[in-house]
């Protein structure tokens, strides 16, 4: 009987290993947790929710990424105080000390109300039994490359814009209603006092229909602001006299200012376009509204979702009332932006101005948010371009622009950021 080969024993021993190891390698990689929560393709967990409210003392057990691990296995970070937007993958931990509270909105469109002392372990599971949300409302709260993308357009590279830094105080600027969508049919007037002025003309026309009314300076509420000063705001109730709005019509709005009875109506460079919500819309709107006042959660919470309601259904100036409440009670650098990206698409580029450089005031450093920081020079690029025309500067925030975005994971936003700093700089002294 022939004596066994070990050499040959060994080869085959080796090769049944690699076969089997090959074969372990090559099975898919699994798309999602055990909890239903997503997974990335190199094994890591993609985000299911997000914080939109903190009070208190909260603080965040994050689980890191498993790339380059076994799949399954994590790095549990220790534990660091928690922040606005933070995005939460699957098995991350809220901590909660006494009385402290935090709203976590599941982008299973979900919300999870906090009351502490409490720790919460954030899994699909443990999103699915939350407080369900209208359609589509997560999706409205949940940050993207610094920004929620609740203005649309807001990365196209704009042209001029037609009303100045050098028109405030010169002409009656419109500030309510202004290139909106409006859910209200006799909107209250705003615009920018121009000083001296002795009397104001509001026109409105459309294809059907059109009205002038002259008003008489004195009559009028004006008060101070911030955002215009040195100069005021000007408050007129609608003309209920000349009738409401029409549903689903178009608008264009004016108003005019002069100095004595001889001197010709200087009106505003930009005429307000106004859109009425049609009834069927207004309707969606408002069942829309009722169920999120409903739902029993913070006043942040509440604020950012219908903002991002307003938003969609480009109801600009409410959107832009729903962010300011909610920066009020929780400034966020996140959210400046996003008010910055709406006042633009608006044309109140002076407005925008402000709150992207509020955004950089709240960012101690560039590293805390890079993808916020990256978005808020973004968009004082654009004010300085369009509305300043100090090309000089806008060329100085795209760079910064992109140089961050350059660190990022995104590829729409680093175009935009590299298209306005060409123009920028062929413009530049």
């Amino acid at each position: 009987m022939p004596r066994p080969n070990h050499l040959s024993l060994i080869v085959v021993l080796c090769l049944v290993c690699v076969l089997i190891i090959g074969c372990k390698a090559s099975e898919p990689t699994p798309t999602a947790t055990a909890d239903g929560s997503p997974t990335d393709s190199a094994g890591g967990l993609d985000p299911i929710a997000t914080l939109t409210f903190i009070e208190g003392d909260v603080t965040l057990d994050l689980t890191g990424g498993t790339s380059g691990r076994a799949p399954g296995l994590a790095i549990l970070q220790s534990s660091a105080p928690a922040r606005p937007f933070r995005a939460l993958q699957s098995g991350a931990s809220v901590r909660l000390a006494a009385n402290s509270r935090a709203t976590v909105v599941c982008f299973n469109n979900r919300a999870l109300p906090l009351l502490g002392p409490l720790v919460v372990r954030i899994t699909g599971q443990r999103c699915q039994s939350g407080t369900p949300l209208p359609s589509k409302a997560a999706g409205r709260v949940r940050p993207a490359a610094g920004r929620i993308r609740s203005a649309g357009g807001s990365l196209a590279v704009e042209g001029e814009a037609r009303e100045k830094e050098e028109d405030y105080g010169s002409f009656a600027i419109i500030l309510n209603p202004r290139n909106t969508a409006l859910q209200e049919l006799a909107p209250v007037l705003q615009w920018v006092e121009v000083p001296g002025a002795i009397e104001y003309q509001v026109k409105l026309n459309n294809p059907t229909a059109s009205f002038e009314l002259v008003l008489d300076s004195a009559q009028l509420t004006c008060v101070e602001d911030g955002h215009t000063t040195p100069h005021r705001v000007c408050s007129a109730p609608w003309p209920t006299s000349k009738g409401a709005l029409v549903p689903g019509q178009t608008y264009f709005l004016t108003v005019g200012a002069r100095k004595s009875f001889a001197e010709a109506w200087r009106l505003t460079p930009q005429p307000s376009q106004l859109q009425p919500l049609t009834a069927e819309q207004a309707d969606q709107v408002q069942a829309e509204e009722t169920t999120i006042k409903k739902l029993g959660l913070d006043d942040v919470t509440v604020n950012l979702l219908l903002a991002g309601l307003y938003t969609e259904h480009k109801l600009y100036g409410q959107a832009i009332a729903a962010y300011e409440r909610a920066l009020v009670l929780q400034p966020v650098a996140v959210l400046y932006v996003t008010l910055g990206d709406i006042y633009r698409q608006t044309d109140l580029h002076r407005f925008a101005l402000d709150a992207y450089e509020q955004a950089l005031k709240l960012l101690v450093h560039s590293e805390d948010d890079p993808a916020v920081h990256a978005a808020a020079e973004f968009g004082l690029g654009q004010v300085y371009y369009a509305y300043a025309g100090n090309y000089a500067e806008a060329k100085s925030h795209y760079a910064e622009a992109v140089r961050l975005y350059e660190h990022l994971d995104a590829a729409e936003e680093l175009k935009a950021a590299q298209e306005g700093l060409k123009m920028a700089t062929e413009r530049a002294p």
